[in-house]
């Protein structure tokens, strides 16, 4: 894009000795063209991945083994010294880790949950009956009658995700935090149960895609 510049220059001629002043010279203006760079109507700037929500991985922690499913295509990492119950050979079957094995004791723990006392539990689920969309809704749903915080975040893997936080109902009961995100793809739910809620994000966050 061009633009036009006008400058006009006066020049003043100065003599010395007598005689009559000179007549000033009519100001004679330079055009000067100047040439701007077009702006680009199509172009576009580039997208930011957003950055990692901050937290403290699992690994860093503690000694901890690896869950994968190469099938729906996500790893995750806990405690070495937890249990788990899953089944490989089900893509699509939930997996369930506690930071001990849980055995019935009377008097500590509740109905909503049958979960003892001092036990943190977390079921890692990949889903194939609802949407990423309707996962988050549903989980608004379910929790309407508690009192909860929702954040937006973005895991180390660069997986983004709803985070809801849910106080218990009443004295008593258990704390629920849930993690909703997808890998390759598939929506997932990482739901955890606790009285004092210790690797929850340490673990949930270390979700991420395999096999890509």
């Amino acid at each position: 894009m061009k633009k036009t510049i006008l400058i006009t220059l006066v020049g003043g001629l100065l003599f010395a000795g007598c005689g009559p002043a000179a007549p000033k010279p009519t100001p004679s203006p330079i055009v000067i063209e100047v040439t701007f760079p077009a702006a680009d109507p199509t172009a576009t700037e580039e997208p930011t991945a957003p950055a990692p929500t901050p937290v403290t991985l699992i690994g860093e922690l503690t000694a901890v083994a690896t869950f994968t499913q190469p099938e729906v295509g996500f790893a995750f990492d806990y405690p070495a010294d937890w249990s788990i119950s899953a089944l490989p050979d089900m893509p699509y079957a939930s997996i369930s880790i506690y930071s001990r094995v849980p055995t019935p004791e009377p008097g500590v723990k509740t109905d909503q949950d049958s979960l003892p006392a001092g036990v943190e539990k977390l079921d890692i689920v990949p889903v194939n009956w609802a949407t990423y969309e309707e996962l988050i809704q549903q989980r608004h749903d379910e929790f309407a009658g508690y009192t909860y915080a929702v954040e937006n975040v973005t895991l180390p893997s660069g997986l983004t995700g709803v985070l809801f936080l849910v106080e218990p109902k009443s004295e008593g009961d258990v704390a629920i935090r849930v993690l909703v995100t997808q890998v390759n793809g598939t929506p997932m739910l990482v739901a955890g149960l606790a009285y004092e809620f210790h690797y929850f994000e340490a673990i949930a966050f270390s979700l991420r895609p395999v096999g890509e």
